[in-house]
């Protein structure tokens, strides 16, 4: 897969903080055949997928476009140039940065050795 989608792992995330929260009020743990993992763990796990999200990662760039220091400022996907199909058959390189470039980047994030980054 050449661009990676953030939506699945920001979605985990959310799942898995959801049922670590139910976990913590029930007063559960999660058994697994190999032990058992309570909500602190699966909270923690859930927290490092969103800070890899947010620039803790090797590139040291936000995913969300607009959060951080460091993020992308162009999209190159058809999805954030909002460009129609039927007027634009080819590949979309946008030059400038776009207002639906924030929401674009949190639902599909960008690939981590894509050559063009700022």
């Amino acid at each position: 897969m050449e661009h990676y989608n953030m939506q699945y792992v920001s979605n985990a995330a959310f799942l898995l903080t959801v049922y670590s929260d139910h976990l913590q009020a029930s007063n559960q743990r999660l058994r697994c055949d190999q032990g058992e993992v309570g909500p602190e763990e699966i909270f923690a796990f859930a927290k490092s997928q969103v800070d890899y999200i947010l620039g803790a990662n090797p590139m040291g760039m936000s995913y969300l476009v607009g959060y951080g220091l460091r993020y992308r400022q162009r999209m190159h996907q058809r999805g954030a140039s909002i460009e129609s199909y039927k007027e634009n058959r080819g590949f979309i390189g946008c030059v400038h940065p776009g207002a639906e470039a924030c929401l674009f980047g949190l639902l599909f994030g960008l690939f981590c050795k894509y050559v063009s980054l700022p």
